[in-house]
């Protein structure tokens, strides 16, 4: 019994001694940035919103409107309405940031997964967030993305709107199967 826990403890020791080995040392930068702005956010304001959270509810379209690779249909405008941010002497910009999140986020398409499961899920179609000007959010894409559109708060104001709409989108070269769709959105705001 002594030999055989003998053996293992020295294997073990072999073993952290080669990892130990492995690493040869380096420098890891990092970069970033502190900001004075406190931003509140409201979902949909001007619609009776009092929370940063909420549920966005499209129309309902037909599968038809959906049979090729990245159709659209049902776009739904939505606001992200900013209140309290810190008064500054100059416009500053803030944009919703969507980080990756592979529960809800297809990153190749850059898309909301359809959670809806089982017999009643739409197939073969995802959720598209765009802004106003029909550019995709580039969801689950690094902040520094040149996608992501930041929203100016004037000079010397506390508040501004972040302008979105939502539509389905097939990811996918089969057309879209009826169903319901759902998705959810994890967002943070982030300053320029």
């Amino acid at each position: 019994m002594k030999k055989i826990l003998l053996v293992a403890s020295i294997a073990s020791a072999m073993s952290l001694a080669n990892v130990a080995n492995a690493a040869t040392g380096g420098t890891i930068t990092f970069n970033g940035k502190i900001s004075d702005q406190t931003c509140q956010v409201v979902l949909n304001a001007g619609n009776g919103g009092t929370s940063a959270n909420g549920t966005v509810t499209l129309r309902t379209v037909p599968k038809s409107s959906l049979a090729t690779i990245n159709s659209t249909a049902g776009e739904t405008d939505f606001t992200l309405d900013l209140t309290g941010c810190n008064s500054s002497a100059t416009a500053f910009g803030v944009t919703a940031y969507f980080p990756d999140n592979a529960t809800n986020i297809d990153t190749t398409t850059s898309t909301l997964k359809n959670l809806e499961t089982g017999a009643t899920a739409a197939t073969n179609v995802n959720l598209e967030l765009a802004y106003k000007n029909g550019n995709a959010v580039p969801l689950g894409k690094a902040i520094s993305d040149a996608g992501y559109k930041y929203t100016s708060v004037e000079a010397n104001k506390t508040t501004a709107t972040m302008n979105y709409v939502v539509r389905y989108k097939n990811t996918t070269s089969t057309p879209a199967g009826a169903g319901l769709v759902r998705g959810a959105a994890i967002y943070e705001l982030a300053y320029q």
